[in-house]
């Protein structure tokens, strides 16, 4: 067999073997979508109530871009989970599976622990509340894991950031209630990040619950459990895009 066929033909016998990563983008969240947010969106009512608001604003870097502004002395404005389809339905993640979270965001306030992001659990009977949560505190982006009681929660990252400053963000979770096999994977401003275990892939308990539906992600500005520190928050996002690889959501400050 020549040299070239038979190269030609392991490469095929790898291929088989080992089939690459479908691509598949799951869920484009872009502001500027006409449709408007209770389309795009899961709920972006009732967990942003007025006088908080979630509205399309003109930004002169990224161009239609989402605001959450949570109003001092409210708990919230967020946007929860995710709709799909030419229906808009409810989307269900599901466990064992692997989603690809990308967007671009700019904070008012980097200072007073406030947070951007959660990784929300909502079976009944739930133990970690949220498994992945991120806050901007003391001018830095960090991001929490909150395992099973039996396990040790804390920050698993960090990273500076300014106020007013745009910042691209993905993060990988493969879904598990199995700690040994949920892991999760952060690029910042496209570089792959190691978390504190040194690694850039942290394990741990990712699904919180046994059904689909068990988690959903939420954007916005959140501080409940910061009684007499509720400042007025503003959350700018663009770019949001759920998929099952990271080209799916790759952000443009790559």
């Amino acid at each position: 067999m020549k040299p070239s066929l038979f190269a030609a033909t392991c490469l095929m016998i790898l291929f088989d073997l080992c089939p690459l990563a479908e691509a598949q983008l799951i869920w484009d969240g872009d502001a500027a979508n006409p449709i408007g947010k209770e389309k795009i969106f899961g709920n972006a009512v009732s967990e942003c109530p007025a006088p908080s608001s979630i509205t399309v604003i003109d930004d002169t870097v990224r161009g239609k871009s989402w605001l959450f502004h949570k109003s001092s002395g409210e708990p919230r404005c967020e946007a929860r989970n995710i709709r799909t389809g030419a229906n808009h339905t409810l989307y269900r993640f599901e466990k064992n599976k692997t989603y690809f979270i990308g967007w671009s965001f700019k904070l008012n306030d980097t200072q007073s622990n406030h947070h951007p992001f959660q990784w929300k659990s909502y079976e009944t009977g739930y133990q970690q509340n949220y498994p992945f949560l991120m806050s901007a505190k003391d001018g830095n982006l960090r991001l929490f894991y909150y395992g099973t009681p039996a396990e040790t929660s804390g920050i698993i990252w960090s990273k500076p950031i300014e106020p007013f400053k745009w910042y691209c963000l993905v993060l990988a979770i493969h879904t598990s209630n199995q700690s040994s096999s949920g892991w999760a994977e952060l690029w910042f401003d496209g570089q792959a990040q190691a978390f504190s275990n040194g690694q850039e892939r942290f394990f741990g308990r990712t699904w919180d619950g046994t059904n689909i539906g068990a988690n959903e992600p939420k954007w916005g500005a959140y501080n409940k459990h910061q009684p007499g520190v509720m400042e007025d928050v503003k959350t700018y996002i663009s770019g949001l895009k759920i998929g099952t690889t990271y080209d799916d959501v790759r952000q443009a400050c790559d």
